[in-house]
């Protein structure tokens, strides 16, 4: 759904028009966000999900009739459905239809939501694909400009490329498995080579040490530490769901041992759920060396988490160059 543009009582006939949206449905949970609405259902069943769901497009579909709107719908269209099943085998290719407005709504394998592609198995292999080439572009514009810029304005290049686009939303994306963020630390070692003025034998360690900066896999580590760290210290305005994953062990017991000052780690015996905050990030919490732990503000966490994790940065000893004599 989008209000017209150009004008400037656009954003208060978006108000206007939208608000209401979520008295439209009994068992949706509409999300909105500026001018993207996202519906989503859940069931166990898939017959009685879809039943559900033509439901509430039937009450949508009245909303939008009283409220004199219309919406694209089309395989080039923005409005689309995305079945998210935990079933790897699960077929895909009869689904039951989706109608509104008359119209069959097409199926997608991934939607965007908050600026994350989601695909339908949550491997988020669009979203790092898309990273991927994001990080290419740029890499091209800093061999451009290497030559006419120093140091420290190089590492700001990256900071505002390079990294606000890893860091966003790193901790979701980052869920996944090691092969599919194998490809977006390739593209983070050619942004630093470019940046640096380094050839392709120079150690990848020794790159982010210059720059002081963390390999992909620890910028996602850090994003869930952190949360981790802002609900152990109250930090306010943090969903109240995220308070009940994260427990404390001297809440859960108060005989003296020696994880007493750690958070309770669920065991999980599928890879998916292991993901969960609960779980292999907990664990991860548990080994960080008590003086990280401790700290009390996000200022002194972000300092003792990243010279520790530099330190792990070994330099390498091997020479993989070639012989030019």
């Amino acid at each position: 759904m989008r209000c017209p543009t150009g004008i400037s009582t656009g954003p208060l006939l978006f108000l206007i028009y939208i608000n209401d949206i979520s008295k439209a449905f009994k068992n949706a949970i509409p999300k909105l966000s500026a001018d993207d609405t996202n519906i989503f259902i859940f069931h166990k069943t898939k017959d009685a999900l879809f039943h559900i769901a033509n439901t509430e497009l039937d009450s949508l579909e009245n909303w939008l009739l009283a409220n004199k709107l219309s919406l694209s719908i089309g395989v080039d269209k923005e409005t689309k459905f995305s079945f998210f099943t935990p079933n790897k085998n699960e077929r895909k290719d009869d689904l039951p239809d989706l109608k509104l407005l008359g119209h069959n709504l097409p199926l997608t394998d991934y939607v965007k939501y908050l600026g994350v592609l989601l695909d339908d198995s949550l491997t988020f292999k669009n979203h790092i694909a898309k990273l991927c080439d994001k990080l290419k572009q740029y890499t091209g514009v800093f061999y451009l400009l290497r030559h006419n810029l120093p140091k420290h304005c190089l590492r700001t290049l990256y900071f505002t490329f390079i990294f606000n686009n890893l860091y966003y939303c790193a901790e979701v994306y980052g869920n996944t498995t090691a092969s599919y963020l194998q490809p977006l630390q390739i593209a983070q070692n050619k942004a630093l080579r470019a940046l640096q003025f380094k050839d392709r034998y120079f150690p990848i360690n020794e790159m982010h040490k210059e720059f002081q900066i963390l390999k992909v896999n620890d910028v996602i580590e850090y994003k869930l530490s952190k949360l981790i760290h802002s609900l152990l210290k109250g930090t306010p305005r943090l969903p109240e769901v995220l308070h009940k994953l994260i427990i404390p062990t001297d809440t859960i017991h108060t005989r003296n041992t020696r994880h007493k000052h750690q958070v309770y780690s669920k065991r999980e015996k599928k890879p998916i759920g292991k993901r969960q905050l609960k779980c292999q990030p907990s664990q991860t919490w548990n080994n960080y060396p008590e003086y990280i732990r401790s700290t009390e503000t996000h200022g002194q966490f972000k300092t003792a988490f990243y010279e520790w994790k530099l330190e792990s940065y070994t330099s390498s000893t091997l020479n993989f160059a070639p012989n030019m004599f």
